[in-house]
């Protein structure tokens, strides 16, 4: 999972710099079901060690912020892309 929230981050930079609206928007589609899949993970965590259960819980986490951030690049390279056009 942590390589797919790089993933969508490499994916909003590229469409930042580049000003292309249709990669911003697959990378926010692509970062929506990634959170997603965080989330239900999250909710499956099954572990008889507390300790492990919220170590797996704050990993998880940080994976899904670091891909919402990468989501929020992507919507700033969408309106910088739109105020291009203007």
């Amino acid at each position: 999972m942590s390589a797919s929230a790089l993933t969508v981050l490499d994916m909003a930079v590229e469409a930042l710099f580049a000003k292309n609206i249709e990669a911003a928007n697959e990378g926010i589609d692509k970062g929506g079901r990634l959170v997603e899949a965080c989330e239900k993970a999250r909710g499956d965590i099954k572990s008889p060690n507390g300790l492990q259960a919220v170590t797996r819980s704050t990993v998880l986490d940080s994976i899904a912020r670091t891909t919402m951030y990468a989501m929020d690049i992507a919507e700033i390279a969408i309106n910088g892309a739109m105020r291009k056009a203007d």
